[in-house]
């Protein structure tokens, strides 16, 4: 959390104006939010799919904010910088793959077991 803070005011706050208009694929500027709405949608499409893999059962609590947290994350990602939206969607894409590295044994485990 204290990286994902810091991110943030380095890119809310970016005082060089060079690298500022570096361009970064589609985005213009890192610093500034994606004109073209593809991170806000990545970063709540890779936080919905990190949580479906962890959770394994789920109250009726646990669905709502499931479906809430994802939708939230996607909406303040509308204003926040692009960099810092990246850094959210590469760290959930490690995320859902090292989830999946590490459960991808367990069903070739609990098969043998049977």
């Amino acid at each position: 959390m204290p990286i994902l803070m810091g991110m943030y005011y380095a890119l809310f706050n970016f005082t060089f104006p060079s690298a500022e208009a570096a361009a970064f694929f589609w985005l213009p500027s890192m610093s500034e939010p994606d004109p073209y709405y593809i991170l806000p949608v990545l970063s709540a499409a890779t936080t919905f799919l990190q949580q479906k893999m962890t959770s394994s059962e789920m109250t009726g609590q646990m669905k709502i904010m499931m479906t809430v947290m994802p939708l939230f994350i996607g909406w303040i990602s509308l204003t926040f910088p692009s960099g810092l939206v990246l850094y959210w969607v590469t760290m959930n894409v490690v995320q859902i793959a090292q989830q999946w590295w590490m459960y991808r044994g367990e069903d070739k485990t609990a098969k043998g077991a049977a």
